[in-house]
């Protein structure tokens, strides 16, 4: 059973560390965001350390009461023959053996001993970590799960193999799929959050178009919508102009926005880094996730904290902040026809783009990462709590 998180849990002393190769790099990824958003507020409420790939980290970590162990990548290129790329260009599609890389590294340089011997919890946010983390170290693990895609018979496999103390979903919806379809025994719920003073109406515009800006943030693949986004948009009544951010599938949505004869009105921005996304949304008129699959969705939140009005899918992940025609305009996830009439309305309602601006900033600023920061913390004092009565 999900027990509630709440601040009212965090008063004994223990230290916390965060695991995650690639929150050192600036990203948009969801994952990596979580990090760098709650890392920060996790060390204004304890002593927090966090272990992450050498690189160029966010603003907010790097000005964070965190203490950022980075580990370089230049030894795992002489031992075991360990992968190693450029986190910049594929932090997105973080791999088996890139997770492994990290590990050895870590382990090799002495990043593992150090965690053990000032580390008294440990947050993980991916399988393969934690998989290799709670076989090595003696800290206790807490596993977060950002989202369930099937885990198929390899996933199975890690997830008996993995030894994690305590389980925490980041929103209801993901913790019932756990429970449903792994039989994960989920221990607490942290939402991700959003910064609104960064993420503001206030916030000056990254470009200026004549027309109506639909805006698209994440990957571009078919999972995230973006082909159905391109042929909905390709039927609007109403003149405007479809910018794409994020990385991916770049060459197959040109052909289809050239097979619609709308190449012209599409404009590829590539990724942008989370410190400039919210002059994107600010910039646009309307942001359109259609994503087939979600147990959150971050762009929504981000994009309605700077009052820019949502179109997206109706999935209980996005419910969980997302009201149909009050604070967004929800969808079902796949249905071309109605996605086109849906934004067709928003794109030629000036009044409407308003009215869901303003009650999507309403909503955003019930979400912080202070929050999201409590209930992490929440899910590792009972943790620590029953590892020191467990070693007396």
């Amino acid at each position: 059973m999900t027990r509630s998180a709440t601040a009212g849990s965090v008063d004994d002393e223990f230290t916390v560390g965060v695991y995650h190769p690639a929150a050192g790099v600036r990203s948009s990824g969801g994952v990596v965001v979580f990090v760098q958003e709650s890392v920060p507020e996790l060390a204004a409420l304890r002593p927090t350390t966090l272990v992450t790939r050498d690189g160029d980290p966010a603003r907010a970590l790097a000005t964070s009461d965190a203490d950022l162990v980075t580990v370089p990548r230049e030894t795992s290129r002489s031992r075991a023959g360990a992968a190693t790329v450029d986190l910049s260009e594929r932090v997105a599609s973080w791999s088996v053996a890139e997770s492994v890389a990290f590990f050895l590294d870590a382990w090799g340089d002495g990043t593992l001993e150090r965690v053990e011997e000032e580390v008294d919890v440990l947050l993980t946010h991916d399988a393969i970590d934690t998989l290799l983390l709670t076989n090595r170290l003696d800290v206790p693990v807490v596993r977060v799960y950002h989202s369930f895609d099937g885990a198929g018979a390899g996933g199975n496999l890690v997830g008996r193999l993995s030894r994690p103390a305590a389980t925490v979903a980041n929103s209801r919806v993901n913790a019932r799929t756990l429970a449903s379809e792994l039989g994960v025994e989920v221990d607490g719920v942290a939402y991700p959050g959003v910064d609104v003073e960064t993420f503001s109406p206030s916030v000056a515009p990254a470009f200026e178009r004549d027309e109506v800006v639909v805006l698209f943030v994440g990957l571009l693949t078919e999972a995230k919508g973006v082909f159905d986004l391109v042929r909905a948009f390709a039927s609007l009544s109403t003149a405007a102009e479809l910018v794409l951010v994020g990385r991916g599938n770049e060459e197959r949505v040109a052909e289809a926005a050239r097979a619609l004869g709308i190449e012209d009105s599409v404009t590829f921005a590539g990724e942008v880094s989370h410190a400039d996304l919210p002059g994107y949304y600010r910039a646009a008129d309307v942001l359109c996730l259609p994503t087939h699959n979600e147990t959150f969705g971050m762009v929504n939140l981000e994009a309605m904290a700077c009052g820019t009005p949502v179109v997206t899918s109706d999935l209980p992940g996005v419910r969980q902040y997302a009201t149909d025609g009050e604070s967004a305009l929800l969808v079902p996830p796949g249905d071309v026809e109605r996605l086109a009439a849906r934004l067709d309305t928003v794109v030629s309602s000036p009044e409407l783009r308003r009215e869901l601006g303003q009650a999507g900033r309403a909503v955003a600023e019930s979400f912080t990462w202070r929050a999201t920061a409590e209930r992490l913390l929440a899910a590792c004092a009972d943790v620590a709590s029953a590892h020191e009565t467990a070693v007396q």
